[in-house]
């Protein structure tokens, strides 16, 4: 994935998609019920949301957003996730003037995370990454409205008790 934060920021992405699809006549997937969210977020209202099952942890999202294949989409906000390593990115930006990073820790689904909120011009590269277990969500928005609701997303996160 490429990101583009104007012309003022040079972005470069190292980016690994695998995968290959051609047009066939195979049935589309049988629509899956939304699960509403059960988790808590302090002074978050989440009765509209909906639980996304992962690859060894799960999350919440508002109902509205569209989720496919290791993504999400919604709010002009996209998020992607995995497990292991997250992709690897490297950024050159040409102008520190417009910018602005914020990293900080929390405890969520009980174990430690590092969450960041950046803003490169006008974009907002959100995310959050556990170490135990090896576990990522990454963001990107040009709203800050929807930069702080990805961060709530990121609060959803939980993980299959042991």
């Amino acid at each position: 994935m490429i990101r583009n934060a104007t012309g003022i920021a040079a972005l470069a992405a190292l980016v690994a998609i695998g995968g290959c699809g051609h047009k066939g006549s195979s049935p589309s997937p049988a629509p899956v019920a939304e699960v509403p969210c059960t988790a808590h977020v302090a002074s978050q209202d989440l009765s509209q949301w909906k639980a996304v099952a992962a690859d060894s942890f799960t999350f919440c999202v508002p109902r509205e957003w569209r989720v496919q294949d290791g993504s999400a989409a919604g709010l002009d906000a996209t998020l992607t996730w995995g497990t292991g390593a997250p992709i690897a990115q490297k950024f050159t930006v040409l102008d520190m003037s417009n910018t602005e990073f914020h990293r900080f820790s929390e405890d969520i689904g009980g174990h430690s995370a590092v969450l960041w909120e950046n803003r490169i011009i006008t974009v907002y590269l959100t995310g959050a990454r556990w170490t135990r277990p090896q576990v990522w969500i990454e963001g990107e928005t040009r709203s800050l409205i929807a930069a702080d609701v990805e961060l709530t997303i990121f609060r959803t996160v939980r993980f299959p008790s042991a």
